[in-house]
């Protein structure tokens, strides 16, 4: 499987890699056509000899593509319709299946279209509108043939008011009436200015504006700003930063946290808004409205990935390129309607009166939990509620569960009997020994020329078998569309048959191995070879195991349990993966255990105390930790005496009347601890 998406930031997101990069496509419109010549659209747009004439892809990648069996595109609704045939071609050419749409890759397209739109420029759209009845993915031409089933996700779970929701539908499909408008511009304030403690954020259309709100109430704040710079390792495209590289905060600064907490306690989510509490060079904590705790924020870690395939392992990996770490923030007085995509808010205002692309104004009244928090700060007209009539057709196009059920069971049929005819199929192998032979051609390697005669005599093999295995795999097709008595008869003749080619195949391979390991200055040639020497095992194993298929397309097993059956599960050794972020605190915990002090941990980990000993009181609730083991018996006394004499104080205040060693990180704590306490003595009860 591998997961692509339109944009730097969304590929990021979906933790994949952008669609140009996988499948290297040029920048600039796909023409499905030959160059119009002269005149024409040659050197403006891309057409079907100049993206495959200009495809660069290296063995790996090839056979990364050649092995996939899934291909996953987030956030569909910006793919425009040439990229997407402009990947079918790629497909098709690299797997060598051009009659298969794709070239029998399964896709799954992930995406809202009713939010953001596919971008054409008046000069694009002027050389695509000969091809595409519209820029959207649906209108591909490949889709003509491999229509997608269409399956619309519909609990809600952001809104509860059944009146909002109701009104939201009918802004989503074009059909608000003028009693609908009335009941959204009852909320209408334009000279609103919020106070600072009820946190509204104002979405708008632009992001000039969003910018100058967000800097002019940063202005505003007393003190001086504090600046935080991402960390940028290795390779990451600056078009693709999920955060802001220098970010500047006061405190006292509404922020919102643009990533979810991965940690147990789910303290943010991605769109929560609060306040920068305090700060120091190295940490940043905020609190909520309402909530007792501040947090302290960790950085994240954003990873710039790309796929290849381990020939040793026979499988997709990710290579890591580059890494992006920053706090996961922003300021949060303001935000365009676009990067709101996504976010949850339960106050907002909104203006949206110069709407301007498909479906703004009902991504913007969506990101609140219900009307209560809504201010429009312009009015909205009927004419800024549009949504593409195209879209709306296709969004109806759904399937009744009924429908959906008989044609999965009718594809995972054929699903699995493709999967046995390419059993028999050697594209692959013989695609990736002509790839090696070009490596051995420049190859400096003594005595490669036994390892050149030895490729060229496998190839000139599995030539002279590639007709009889295209017989075979006819005969099979018609086994599977009318005579399935045969299949597993038919299927073990042509395993035993091809399986003796390919076990020669291994054995041969190996004696040259063998001949090379007492050499010296070959570990490269030796890598190259155990490349080759698993990609022949994998076929081996294929055919080995291909009678599990045709005995469970004759008795109708479940198509799971026959993937199952025919999963290569290698054992892979891997390093000890590095703590993610969000997980820090149980680093912090592991060496605790192992009898180190809090400093120690703070000196080793590069961190402070007070940041340990949060770490740690984390761990309270669970019992891993007592609070006794952060200080002594008599700062805990000391301090639960004081809650006790001055109830209600701010932490300031008690701080005064104790002595000056106890910190405030250890009143907090003890907080911790007292709320823990009640809490328990409440569920005794």
């Amino acid at each position: 499987m591998a997961v692509v998406a339109p944009t730097g930031v969304a590929a990021i997101n979906a933790g994949g890699m952008t669609i140009h990069s996988f499948f290297q496509l040029p920048f600039g419109p796909f023409i499905p056509a030959p160059a119009q010549g002269w005149g024409g659209t040659a050197g403006i747009a891309n057409n079907k000899h100049s993206l495959l004439k200009n495809l660069r892809l290296n063995s790996n990648r090839r056979q990364l593509i050649q092995e996939l069996e899934l291909v996953v595109i987030d956030e569909v609704s910006m793919v425009r319709a040439d990229m997407l045939d402009a990947i079918d071609l790629v497909l098709r050419h690299v797997r060598r299946k051009q009659h298969l749409p794709f070239g029998g890759v399964q896709m799954i397209y992930i995406g809202d279209l009713f939010q953001l739109p596919p971008v054409a420029s008046r000069e694009e759209w002027s050389i695509l509108a000969e091809y595409y009845s519209s820029p959207f993915f649906f209108d591909a031409l490949v889709i003509k043939e491999a229509n997608p089933l269409f399956l619309e996700l519909t609990h809600i779970y952001r809104q509860r008011d059944e009146h909002f929701i109701a009104l939201l539908e009918k802004i989503r499909n074009n059909n608000p009436s003028a009693e609908d408008l009335d009941l959204l511009h009852q909320h209408y304030e334009p000279g609103f200015i919020p106070a600072k403690e009820e946190n509204y954020i104002t979405l708008t259309t632009h992001n000039y504006k969003a910018d100058a709100i967000n800097k002019r109430a940063l202005e505003e704040l007393p003190g001086r700003p504090a600046s935080f710079k991402a960390k940028v390792d290795g390779e990451f495209a600056e078009r693709a930063y999920p955060a802001d590289f220098e970010l500047v905060l006061k405190i006292g600064a509404q922020v919102m946290f643009i990533k979810n907490d991965k940690g147990e306690s789910r303290r943010y989510y991605n769109g929560k808004i609060g306040v920068i509490s305090r700060m120091s060079d190295t940490e940043v904590y905020v609190e909520f409205p309402g909530e007792p705790e501040e947090v302290l924020v960790e950085k994240e870690q954003w990873k710039n990935i790309r796929y290849a395939f381990n020939k040793e392992q026979q499988q997709v990996d990710e290579e890591e390129l580059g890494t992006y770490e920053q706090f996961p923030l922003r300021l949060a007085w303001a935000i365009t309607i676009h990067k709101s995509q996504g976010l949850t808010f339960d106050k907002a205002v909104i203006d949206a009166g110069e709407s301007f692309a498909a479906g703004q104004v009902y991504v913007a009244l969506s990101r609140l939990r219900s009307m209560d928090g809504l201010v429009l700060q312009s009015r909205i007209r009927a004419s800024s509620i549009h949504t593409d009539d195209k879209v709306l057709a296709f969004s109806n196009r759904q399937h009744s569960h009924d429908e959906l059920k008989v044609l999965l069971e009718a594809e995972q049929q054929t699903f699995i009997g493709n999967m046995l005819i390419d059993t028999f199929s050697f594209v692959n192998l013989e695609s990736q020994l002509s790839d090696w032979n070009q490596k051995l051609e420049a190859s400096s390697v003594q005595g490669k020329d036994a390892a050149i005669s030895w490729v060229e005599k496998q190839l000139g093999i599995i030539d002279a078998q590639q007709e009889i295995a295209r017989k075979f795999n006819t005969q099979l097709e018609r086994i599977l569309s009318t005579d399935t008595d045969s299949l597993v008869e038919r299927t073990k003749a042509g395993a035993a048959y091809f399986g003796k080619i390919v076990l020669d195949m291994k054995s041969s391979l190996k004696e040259i191995r063998d001949k090379f390991a007492v050499k010296s200055k070959v570990k490269k040639f030796l890598a190259e070879l155990d490349e080759m020497a698993a990609g022949i095992e994998r076929k081996r194993w294929q055919l080995e195991h291909s009678w599990k298929i045709a005995e469970g397309l004759l008795a109708k097993t479940p198509v799971t349990q026959i993937l199952e059956s025919m999963t290569v599960k290698p054992v892979i050794v891997t390093a000890q993966p590095k703590a993610k972020v969000g997980e820090t605190r149980f680093v912090s915990l592991e060496l605790f255990r192992q009898q180190l002090s809090i400093s120690a941990i703070a000196s080793k980990r590069g961190m402070t105390e007070s940041t340990i000993e949060t770490h740690l009181a984390s761990f309270m609730e669970s019992g891993e930790i007592r609070v006794y083991d952060l200080m002594t018996e008599a700062t805990v006394e000391a301090i639960v005496a004081a809650f006790g004499k001055y109830p209600g104080q701010g932490l300031a205040s008690l701080k005064q009347q104790l002595d000056p060693s106890i910190t405030y990180n250890q009143l907090r704590i003890v907080r911790q601890y007292l709320d823990l306490l009640r809490k328990q003595a409440t569920i005794s009860s």
